[in-house]
C-alpha cells in the first residue's frame, strides 16, 4: 500500500471488509440522500427518472427506495399507462400527495378520426385509474391540442366531489388558434369543477379553456391566477372577475 493510501484519513475510515462504505450508512440518511436526488433534478425539459435510477442499484436500496413513498408520486400520463407502471407507481406512492400531467397531443395541426379515438380511451383510461385517488391529488397539469380532448376531462372534473389537497390546476388548450374560439357544442357547462371543494387551490393557470366563470366560486382567494388566450365571448364578466 502507498504511502498516499495510508496517509488519506477518508480512506482510512472506509471499512476494512468488503463492503461499500455507503452500505455503513443508516438508512434514515439513505432516505434523506434519496429525497435530494428526487428534487434536484434538472429542469431542462426532459423527463427523468430518479427513483428507477436509485432501486436498480441494489437489493438494499430498492428496499428502501420502494418503502419511500415520495418517490413514486410523480405521473406524466397517457406514457405510464404502458407496463402497468402507473399502477405500480401509485400502489408504492401509499398515501403521499400526488403530481400528474396528462398531455394529449395528436401531433401536428388536427389528429385525424383514429389518433382522436385512440387519444380519447388513453384519456378515459388515465381518468379510470388516477380519479380514485382524487383525495391525494396536489397538482394537475393538463395539456392538449384539441378542445375535444378538454371538454369531456372537465365534464369528468365536474362530477368529481373535492379535490381536498389540490394546491395547483393548470389546464391548457394548445390549439393553433385558440382565441379563435371553441365549437358551439363546448361552451355551455352546467356543472363547477370538483363541485366547488378545493379548500388547498392556491394557483390556477387556464390557456384557451373556460369555466363557468359566474358558479365557480372556489376561484377566490387563490395566491395566482393566470388567463390567456380566451375567445372574447368566453372570457369572465367584469363582475365576475371583480369577485375572483
Amino acid at each position: 500500500m502507498s504511502s498516499a493510501v495510508v496517509g488519506d484519513p477518508y480512506l482510512r475510515l472506509m471499512p476494512q471488509d468488503s463492503r461499500c462504505w455507503i452500505y455503513h450508512l443508516p438508512t434514515e440518511l439513505l432516505v434523506q440522500i434519496f429525497r435530494i436526488v428526487y428534487d434536484c433534478v434538472p429542469d431542462d425539459g426532459k423527463r427523468h427518472f430518479p427513483e428507477l435510477s436509485i432501486s436498480h442499484v441494489s437489493k438494499l436500496w430498492r428496499d428502501i427506495a420502494i418503502n419511500l413513498p415520495t418517490l413514486w408520486t410523480a405521473f406524466d400520463f397517457p406514457d405510464d399507462l404502458r407496463h402497468n407502471k402507473a399502477a405500480i407507481y401509485l400502489e408504492r406512492s401509499k398515501r403521499a400527495p400526488l403530481e400528474i400531467v396528462i398531455t394529449l397531443d395528436g401531433g401536428e395541426g388536427k389528429a385525424d378520426a383514429r389518433t382522436t379515438t385512440e387519444l380519447l380511451e388513453k384519456l378515459d383510461a388515465t381518468m379510470t385509474l388516477v380519479i380514485p385517488h382524487i383525495t391525494r391529488w396536489n397538482s394537475l397539469d393538463i395539456m392538449a391540442f384539441d378542445y375535444s380532448f378538454i371538454h369531456p376531462t372537465l365534464i369528468q372534473l365536474g362530477a368529481c366531489v373535492g379535490a381536498p389537497m389540490l394546491e395547483v390546476l393548470r389546464i391548457s388548450n394548445y390549439a393553433l388558434n385558440p382565441s379563435e374560439g371553441v365549437g358551439e357544442e363546448f361552451k355551455r357547462q352546467d356543472f363547477v369543477l370538483f363541485h366547488g371543494n378545493v379548500p388547498s387551490l392556491k394557483c390556477v393557470d387556464l390557456v384557451g379553456v373556460h369555466v363557468n366563470w359566474t358558479t365557480s366560486i372556489f376561484l377566490s382567494g387563490l395566491k395566482e391566477l393566470h388567463l390567456s388566450c380566451h375567445a372574447e365571448d368566453l372570457r369572465p364578466l367584469f363582475k365576475d372577475f371583480a369577485r375572483i
